[in-house]
């Protein structure tokens, strides 16, 4: 930041965040039955799914009920029910529960969207507080949350809402049918194939209150902070009245 400072002086800043939790999305298939021949693994895969389209160009992860079986970032080959790949070594055995979801290791996925919730609560809370060393000045006026929706040609779970339009809130991405949590509850949500996923939301609206309280202050030295009119909710746009995509 100081090297921002010194070469660009008194530059404003933007923050960008880029997370993701594939494991916890409509990229994962959880509760996949896997056997192995030697060190390759079969995992039987419930329809529908296109790994067979994605065999060769992108990779996966799995995560298991014995360790022996898991492996990231690996190349596969798949059939309309099944997908293969070679586990690090040769697993002991006969068979394992796995998740099977597409790669996100090397974008630094995260096991869970309430993981993702924290990191970027921890990264973008503490914005307002940070400073140019030499000024003293506090440059951030913004942040960004790459993406909206999930983006399914890199199957990577880049957004805060899925491709079907629900949140990642524990309230909308579920497999049946609910109402949109407030104030879109005129509108159905839910209906994910594999879910529930979670909640990846209450960190970012806790992250708006930290930020806008931080700025409240540092305007009002000693007034306290008055609650925020949206504590308890954010809305990311009005797109659940949309036709949403299949999966």
């Amino acid at each position: 930041m100081d090297f921002v400072d010194t070469n660009c002086s008194g530059q404003p800043l933007i923050e960008t965040e880029y997370t993701s939790s594939n494991a916890q999305s409509p990229f994962s298939y959880p509760g996949s039955t896997c056997n192995h021949s030697g060190a390759s693994v079969t995992c039987t895969i419930v329809t529908p799914n296109d790994f067979s389209a994605n065999a060769g160009s992108i990779h996966i992860d799995t995560t298991c009920n014995f360790s022996d079986y898991q492996n990231s970032n690996v190349n596969f080959t798949a059939t309309a029910t099944t997908v293969t790949y070679t586990a690090p070594g040769t697993p002991t055995e006969a068979s394992a529960t796995c998740n099977v979801f597409y790669d996100d290791a090397n974008v630094g996925g995260f096991a869970s969207q309430a993981a993702r919730g924290t990191a970027l609560f921890n990264h973008t809370s503490v914005l307002p507080t940070r400073q140019y060393t030499a000024s003293g000045k506090r440059p951030f006026i913004a942040y960004f949350c790459w993406d909206l929706f999930d983006d399914d040609s890199q199957k990577i779970n880049w957004g805060l809402e899925t491709l079907r339009g629900n949140s990642y809130n524990s309230v909308e991405d579920i497999n049946g049918a609910v109402l949109c949590s407030s104030p879109l509850g005129g509108f159905n949500c839910g209906g994910e194939l594999r879910a529930p996923y979670g909640d990846a939301i209450s960190s970012v609206i806790s992250a708006n209150t930290a930020i806008d309280n931080a700025i409240l202050a540092l305007a009002n030295p000693g007034v306290p902070a008055p609650a925020p009119a949206f504590a308890s909710t954010l809305v990311l746009a009005p797109y659940h009245a949309a036709p949403r995509p299949s999966e």
